[in-house]
């Protein structure tokens, strides 16, 4: 396999599971905050959709945060790596969401944060201050941030690599707490079940790497079902699972079949673009749908142009990053 190659069956999978994200933000989430009224159908699907593309999202984020090629760069140089791709489209984003809000502050109510804030945001202090995000969603980027460094520093400890049973240990004791979160802290629940999703990334890639056994890799994956499904409904479970075989089935096939030009598939693309239209679609799209509603249009209309909004504003951004800022080559 060859992590430099586009697999563009994954990159389809993100694309899906960014618009579960964003249907979800779009419907539950903006019926919750702005106490509008949906269809009862639209929220238990709403909910199964959030609860697979969140699952899957951070699952293909740990398989590419183990880079096997990358073993002999320094810890240094690999976590400074990792925030120079996640943080500047972050403050890109967080920079246009504030500008956004300004001019349009009536359509996004109490969500809108004060220039402090905002400051606190840029420099992500915000979080031990408890202040509060400029985007609700931008608590996603810390959360892999963190299991980033996590996992490239544990890849560089002394014999850590070769050790089956510490790369175990630490997947169990994820799962572990995943489970007494679900049963005594519920609110905390889901951010734990990430975290061993992430992991459960990583130890693919580790078994697609022949690094680890298949006993120990069966091991692993069985502990991850017993969590999956002991922290969610089962209807909600077998739809993580069956999404999350299909994503290894598409990850352990060579990738050289699925080299083409993303452009020609649209899932692809939305997928070349997911982390960037991740951080910018949630309260933009809570101003496009107010905003709509405002003038007297239908709320389906105002979701569908929301949706057309996020994916143009991160796609700008993603240009702006790959050619401008950066001086990579978009594609």
């Amino acid at each position: 396999m060859n992590d430099n190659k586009k697999n563009i069956a994954v990159q389809c999978f993100r694309g899906l599971f960014c618009l579960f994200i964003m249907f979800y933000h779009y419907t539950v989430r903006f019926s919750e905050i702005y106490h509008y009224r949906l269809p009862s159908f639209v929220y238990p699907i709403a909910g199964v959709m959030v609860y697979i593309g969140m699952g899957c999202f951070c699952f293909i984020t740990g398989y590419y945060t183990y880079q096997p090629k990358s073993n002999n760069t320094s810890i240094c140089k690999n976590i400074l790596r990792r925030i120079r791709r996640l943080y500047p489209p972050y403050l890109y984003s967080i920079i246009v969401i504030y500008v956004l809000s300004l001019l349009s502050s009536a359509f996004l109510g109490d969500r809108k944060v004060s220039f402090i804030v905002f400051l606190e945001n840029t420099v992500l202090l915000n979080i031990p201050l408890r202040s509060g995000f400029v985007d609700g969603a931008h608590w996603f980027v810390v959360f892999i941030l963190v299991m980033n460094v996590f996992f490239i520093i544990l890849s560089k400890l002394p014999n850590v690599m070769a050790s089956h049973w510490f790369w175990s240990t630490q997947h169990a004791v994820f799962c572990l707490a995943s489970i007494i979160g679900f049963v005594y802290f519920s609110s905390l629940n889901s951010y734990i079940l990430f975290a061993s999703l992430v992991s459960f990334g990583v130890f693919f890639k580790l078994y697609s790497y022949a690094l680890i056994g298949k006993n120990t890799f069966y091991l692993v994956t069985a502990l991850q079902i017993i969590t999956i499904v002991f922290s969610e409904s089962l209807d909600h479970s077998f739809l993580l699972i069956a999404f999350l075989l299909a994503v290894c089935a598409a990850m352990r096939e060579k990738t050289e079949k699925y080299i083409q030009v993303s452009d020609s598939n649209a899932l692809s693309w939305i997928g070349d673009r997911s982390y960037h239209i991740y951080l910018i679609h949630q309260n933009i799209g809570y101003m496009v749908i107010n905003g709509m509603l405002y003038v007297g249009w239908p709320y389906v209309s105002g979701l569908l142009f929301a949706v057309i909004v996020a994916i143009s504003l991160g796609s700008i951004l993603y240009y702006l990053e790959k050619n401008v800022l950066t001086g990579r080559s978009a594609g």
